[in-house]
C-alpha cells in the first residue's frame, strides 16, 4: 500500500501511524532542561503547572550541594595546573618573566610555571 493511497487510514507501510503533531514544543523542552539543571544543583523541582517562575522565595535562591561545589573546585585546579605546562626543544631556551620583570632563563625539557603570574618567551 502506498502512503498517499486514498483510504489508507493514514498509516505508513511499516505499521506505524503518521503523526501530524508538528514540531516539538520549544517552551516545554526549555522548561524540562531548566528543571534538570535545577535538580543538578540541588534546587527542588517546582510543579509543572506554571507556578514556579519566581523560584522559592523562602529558600533564598538556588543551593549548591557540597559534592558539586567540590567537583567544580577540583576541575578548576586541574585546568589551572594543566595550563602552566610547556615544552622546549633541545636547541631552545626561554626567558621567564614574573609579573613582567625578568626572572630566569630555562633550557630544554618539560617545564611548569604558575599561569597568570609568569610569562614564557621562547628564544
Amino acid at each position: 500500500m502506498a502512503w498517499n493511497e486514498p483510504g489508507g487510514n493514514n498509516q505508513d507501510p511499516w505499521g506505524g501511524r503518521k503523526k501530524n503533531d508538528g514540531p516539538p514544543d520549544l517552551d516545554e523542552a526549555l522548561k524540562k532542561f531548566q528543571n534538570k539543571v535545577q535538580e543538578l544543583f540541588g534546587k527542588k523541582n517546582s510543579s509543572g503547572n506554571g507556578g514556579g517562575e519566581g523560584g522559592n522565595s523562602a529558600s533564598g535562591g538556588p543551593k549548591f550541594s557540597a559534592p558539586i561545589a567540590g567537583l567544580i573546585g577540583v576541575i578548576a585546579v586541574v585546568v589551572y595546573l594543566a595550563a602552566g605546562f610547556y615544552q622546549l626543544d633541545a636547541k631552545e631556551e626561554a626567558v621567564i618573566l614574573r609579573l613582567g620583570k625578568f626572572d630566569s632563563i630555562v633550557g630544554s625539557g618539560l617545564k611548569w610555571i604558575p599561569k597568570f603570574i609568569d610569562s614564557v618567551y621562547i628564544i
